[in-house]
């Protein structure tokens, strides 16, 4: 399969890769937001993680294996941009009161 068919499935297929992102956006902000802005043990959303897991194994075989790595390497850019986002504003908690900014 050449790398111009594969992007014109890849465009096809946009609507669906868009909706494992943000199921998958969504299931990381309930994880993330928990301990990084409130200092208490976070409620781990079990279900908002199951859909996300559950959406991309639908699409996967919707779409087949190939294009299903790629969403998944997608999903995990995505994941770790929105855990970046979400500590980088307050900065990394080390300790009590020692904060390390990552803006400095």
């Amino acid at each position: 399969m050449s790398i111009i068919s594969a992007i014109i499935m890849v465009v096809r297929q946009s609507d669906r890769i868009m909706l494992v992102v943000v199921a998958a956006m969504s299931a990381t902000r309930r994880m993330v937001t928990g301990p990084f802005f409130a200092m208490r043990p976070p409620p781990v959303d079990t279900k908002a993680i199951v859909m996300g897991i559950l959406a991309t194994l639908v699409i996967a075989l919707f779409i087949g294996p190939a294009v299903a790595v790629a969403i998944a390497v997608m999903t995990i850019i995505t994941v770790a941009a929105i855990i970046v986002v979400a500590i980088a504003p307050n900065g990394i908690r080390v300790g009590a009161s020692k904060t390390v900014d990552l803006h400095s």
